[in-house]
């Protein structure tokens, strides 16, 4: 599922809280005070998506400075990850889906598979 970014909620929030006021100015009655409360609301949302919004652990990792031994298991991961794997799979017998290994059930039909 995508995550909606916060300016998104702001610019919606903003123009149904204005949409709600200038109807209201037109009419002289309260009648869209509803979507002016929904419309501040998705606004202040926003703001607080902004102001609240968690970073990355990725950027955190990698401004993180390597030292010893944790740099040394780094580059040996790195290395090992370079070279190819030899893929392990099998198909399904019913549908002829690959599957990994550990699979019980076919992820495309359903079917119950061996073990």
């Amino acid at each position: 599922m995508t995550k909606i970014p916060a300016v998104i909620f702001i610019l919606v929030g903003a123009g149904v809280a204005g949409f709600s006021y200038f109807m209201d100015y037109m009419q002289g009655k309260n009648s869209f005070i509803i979507f002016m409360i929904a419309g501040i609301g998705l606004f202040l949302y926003g703001i607080g998506k902004l102001i609240f919004r968690k970073k990355d652990n990725t950027d955190m990792h990698d401004t993180h400075l390597h030292t010893g031994r944790h740099a040394q298991a780094s580059q040996q991961q790195m290395q090992q990850s370079n070279q190819p794997r030899p893929q392990k799979y099998s198909f399904c017998p019913f549908c002829g889906s690959i599957l990994q290994p550990g699979y019980r059930f076919c992820y495309n039909c359903g079917s119950r598979l061996r073990d």
